[in-house]
């Protein structure tokens, strides 16, 4: 029961900050509003990075932040996206090294 209402929750989490990301964002390409606050995506990348296999969606919403003005110039945004891409390639290069692929590094 309490892993089925901690997956419910997550899920809600992460439905409200798509909700909210993208009336942000269809209206920012309307005209209206300054653009999404940096906390926001902060937010939002925090509720994903617990999940597994949420890889593809953290891309994403970095790379989301990131085309954003207020995103360009947080420094704690950039720091974090280059932590998770050296996590990334460490991660991926000791599954190569492990299973014994061809490229191993």
């Amino acid at each position: 029961v309490d892993f089925e209402s901690t997956g419910h929750l997550s899920f809600a989490v992460r439905l409200h900050f798509d909700r909210v990301l993208g009336q942000l964002a269809r209206g920012q390409q309307l005209g209206g509003g300054a653009g999404v606050s940096p906390v926001v995506w902060l937010f939002a990348l925090a509720a994903e990075f617990p999940r597994l296999g949420a890889r593809h969606r953290i891309a994403s919403l970095f790379e989301r932040a990131l085309t954003t003005t207020s995103g360009r110039a947080l420094v704690a945004l950039w720091r974090l996206y280059f932590r998770y891409e050296w996590m990334r390639e460490v991660e991926t290069g000791l599954t190569l090294k492990i299973r014994g692929g061809a490229a191993e590094r």
